[in-house]
């Protein structure tokens, strides 16, 4: 049978819109995967609180979380967030895998040399976290009761009982002298002991005003002593509280003195080294507090914000008063990355705005 040049030519013909027919639904799908805009954003971020916190059902929030909707909201893009580690936050962004990180990223030269940031968005500072050590009863009232503290409240209390003794003896001593006698010595003592018996509402009323002037001072004092018993109870719990709870660390300089742990690879290693201290390294906050209160290091140091929170769900560890080393939060982005210009901008703007100062308030309350 004789095929002819035109019957061949359609065959051909036929062949090749079949296959282009083959190969347009995988080229469709390559379109929707690629985000030739830029605008669809991979962001890399990790559990920090309260920074970033992963909800159970896989949601996220936190301060961090919250500025970056802010930000892409100003840039008009959309992004989808990825857990990473620690190092996958800078090495992801630096190899491309991911479009920037955020969480509490903090700002180092060395970080600097494979990564760009944003502006600082947040500074904070080094805390450590010890166990609670708490003394047996007498001796942490004994303490307390002779702490150069509760010493000088004392004597704040002895100097305002005097004053108001001496000013109902200036009233009493001359009409009722019976009560409150002439002599300075006497009568002071005497009106000492009225506002004393009178602050505590003992009232034993061997000693009372009769005068107008008397009588008015002892309802004015009456009602200061309220004031002056309550501030006077809250400065002894507070005394007792302090004196009750012993910190090996109450400088820098005692880290290198005491067991100290860190999160692995976390900016306070350096910041540790240079006071001559080698932590040991812990996979998270988490981990690490459980081996303060578990004894098996004497301090953990992190970001105190970070510390703070987390401190609130690890029974018997307090956070000590020691805060050392500044900290600045930034956004990481790839390097020389032509979009660093417009990222500060729109972190400038949130920043000076109300939302920021109301997404602090509700992670970190009125103390930010």
């Amino acid at each position: 049978m004789t095929i002819s040049c035109l019957e061949v030519l359609k065959g051909i013909r036929f062949c090749l819109v079949l296959l282009m027919l083959a190969i347009m639904p995988a080229t469709g799908a390559v379109a929707q995967q690629a985000d030739p805009s830029g605008t669809n954003l991979r962001i890399g971020t990790r559990v920090s609180p309260p920074f970033a916190m992963k909800a159970a059902d896989g949601t996220w929030e936190g301060i961090s979380i919250n500025l970056l909707a802010a930000v892409a909201a100003k840039l008009g893009v959309t992004y989808q967030l990825q857990e990473t580690t620690l190092a996958g936050m800078i090495d992801d962004v630096a190899d491309g895998k991911l479009d920037a990180s955020i969480a509490a990223m903090t700002m180092t030269a060395a970080r600097e040399q494979v990564i760009d940031f944003s502006y600082a968005f947040y500074r904070s500072g080094l805390g450590v976290a010890v166990a609670e050590r708490r003394q047996a009863g007498l001796s942490a009232i004994w303490e307390a009761l002779t702490s150069r503290a509760f010493l000088s409240v004392v004597g704040a209390l002895a100097g305002v009982l005097f004053v108001v003794g001496a000013l109902v003896w200036l009233f009493e001593r001359k009409h009722n002298s019976a009560q409150f006698e002439r002599d300075p010595k006497q009568g002071l003592f005497s009106g000492f002991w009225w506002a004393a018996v009178t602050m505590t509402t003992t009232g034993y009323g061997d000693k009372t005003p009769t005068t107008v002037g008397g009588r008015i001072l002892a309802i004015l004092w009456m009602f200061t002593a309220l004031v002056v018993t309550a501030w006077f109870t809250a400065q002894l719990a507070a005394t007792l509280t302090a004196s009750s709870i012993q910190s090996p660390v109450t400088s820098p300089t005692d880290l290198a003195l005491v067991r100290v742990g860190n999160v692995a690879d976390a900016a306070s290693t350096a910041a540790l080294q240079s006071y001559g201290v080698r932590p040991r390294a812990y996979a998270d906050v988490s981990a690490g507090l459980k081996a303060v209160a578990d004894r098996e290091i004497d301090a953990f140091v992190h970001d105190e914000p970070i510390l703070a929170w987390v401190i609130a769900q690890v029974p018997g560890v307090t956070l000590t008063p020691v805060r050392f080393a500044p900290q600045d939060y930034a956004i990481v982005l790839p390097p020389d990355t032509p979009r660093r210009e417009a990222v500060n901008r729109a972190l400038l703007e949130v920043l000076a705005s109300d939302q920021w100062k109301a997404i602090q308030r509700r992670y970190l309350g009125d103390s930010r």
